[in-house]
């Protein structure tokens, strides 16, 4: 949300416009970068050079075995099979992408662990009002099916009057989510789509990031941010960095889907924020952000370099 991105050092060469030309780069590449699960006729000539490929996905099972019916994730299946031995890697966005690709054939041993990673401020200092009188929670987001917002308003009704509830973005749910905190008479601040500095600001002045997305989430950068700006985070065990980016030690996941859940995993981050809030931001500066990322993958694109941990290190051992 609010977000404007623009790199001069990047050059866009689109395959539509100029397929010979793109063709070539792709061929002759050090490394390609595939951000596809179909398509992959266009990698046939690095295959059989055996040259080096990373392909890079979220998961591929949001909406269940469904997904099985469509054609293109048979040939996502044949190409996981065929390149088992090849010089092709899989950069997974989030642990539930690595589980898709291995039951679709690809090679376990060549899963590395990758994410989305916005931009990080370093060296901050976030203060905020630690009182036990009232406990700040943001939520971020389009209000969309997968992303659950109504979820937030019902944990918000069986918590006690001390926390309270932002609630930032649009959608389609954004309406029912107006009439069923009027129905049950939650109190909830509205924002709607505000520019990417406010939500900064508001991640700034909050206690808690809460993300109620389930399985359909492929990452939630929105977490990284949050984390940046020293929230506690609490988020769907099924969410899609969930087990990477976040965990057991720096945040607190309820079951996707449970109110119940949710209302504990709120209560007990909101008793543990300060510890959380320091480690969210530990994680951001010295595990989880651009520059790490970018000196691993460059290291790993170079010298064949794996990291032990975090960024870059293999999912499976």
């Amino acid at each position: 949300m609010g977000y404007d991105v623009g790199d001069e050092k990047v050059n866009i060469c689109s395959y539509n416009d100029d397929p010979v030309k793109c063709q070539k780069i792709i061929d002759t590449s050090e490394c390609v970068i595939y951000a596809g699960s179909f398509g992959f006729n266009m990698l046939k000539n690095r295959l059989k050079k055996d040259k080096l490929t990373l392909i890079m996905h979220e998961r591929i099972f949001k909406k269940g075995v469904i997904k099985l019916l469509d054609p293109r994730t048979w040939e996502l299946l044949d190409f996981c099979h065929r390149v088992q031995s090849k010089n092709v890697y899989f950069l997974s966005i989030g642990k539930n992408a690595a589980k898709d690709f291995i039951l679709l054939g690809f090679n376990k041993n060549k899963i590395l662990n990758f994410g989305y990673f916005p931009d990080v401020t370093y060296g901050q200092i976030i203060s905020k009002k630690l009182n036990n009188d009232t406990c700040k929670i943001l939520w971020v987001g389009r209000m969309v099916d997968f992303k659950k917002p109504i979820l937030a308003l019902k944990a918000l009704r069986k918590l006690p009057p001390k926390y309270v509830l932002t609630m930032i973005g649009d959608g389609k749910l954004y309406d029912k989510a107006v009439k069923y905190a009027e129905k049950h008479n939650i109190c909830v601040r509205f924002l709607g789509n505000v520019a990417h500095d406010e939500v900064v600001d508001c991640m700034r002045s909050s206690h808690i990031l809460l993300s109620t997305s389930n399985k359909g989430e492929g990452w939630g950068a929105v977490i990284n941010e949050g984390m940046n700006s020293g929230c506690a985070i609490v988020c769907s065990d099924q969410i899609g960095c969930y087990g990477t980016l976040a965990d057991d030690a720096n945040s607190v996941a309820f079951r996707s889907g449970s109110v119940e859940s949710i209302v504990q995993a709120i209560i007990t981050a909101d008793a543990r924020k300060e510890e959380l809030s320091r480690k969210s931001i530990h994680t951001v500066v010295n595990e989880y952000n651009p520059s790490i990322a970018a000196e691993r993958l460059i290291a790993f694109i170079e010298g064949g370099k794996i990291a032990d941990s975090g960024v870059c290190s293999r999912f499976f051992e």
